[in-house]
């Protein structure tokens, strides 16, 4: 590669169980955002679950492309899906996320495990949110106090 010349995006899509990840090689520009919004709405429209980005090997995160990642997460919610971030202490995607906010809507793991952990924590508070698991519980505990 030459001096000054930006090393060129490589992206790779792996489904596992009901959930996907797509991993990040490379610096990410501005010219990545359309492309990877595509295959971040790609994967999420080809599966049920949930998406991982896994950014660990990225090595430039342009702020221009957080478009990409803003939109996938607003179209993964209307399907109940979430979008979650995989990158290091520190590494270039984990730190914009943070340094503008998003870090919230869209958070940062270190690995698979722990992205899947988180997850289904986050799947088991809506649920007993929803009454999903609730309600049974609920009616077991009446029944047994009564």
């Amino acid at each position: 590669m030459a001096p000054g010349e930006a090393e060129q995006l490589d992206t790779t899509h792996e489904d596992f169980g009901t959930d996907s990840i797509i991993t990040l090689r490379g610096a990410v520009t501005p010219t990545d955002t359309r492309p990877l919004r595509r295959a971040l709405v790609s994967a999420l429209d080809g599966g049920s679950g949930d998406l991982l980005l896994d950014a660990r090997a990225v090595t430039g995160f342009d702020d221009q492309a957080l478009a990409a990642l803003v939109a996938a997460r607003t179209h993964g919610k209307s399907r109940q899906q979430r979008l979650v971030v995989l990158d290091v202490e520190g590494g270039p995607l984990a730190t914009l996320l943070r340094r503008t906010g998003l870090i919230f809507p869209l958070p940062v793991y270190a690995d698979r495990d722990d992205a899947e952990a988180g997850l289904a924590a986050d799947r088991q508070t809506v649920a007993l949110r929803s009454g999903a698991f609730g309600a049974d519980a609920v009616g077991a505990d009446k029944r047994a106090a009564g």
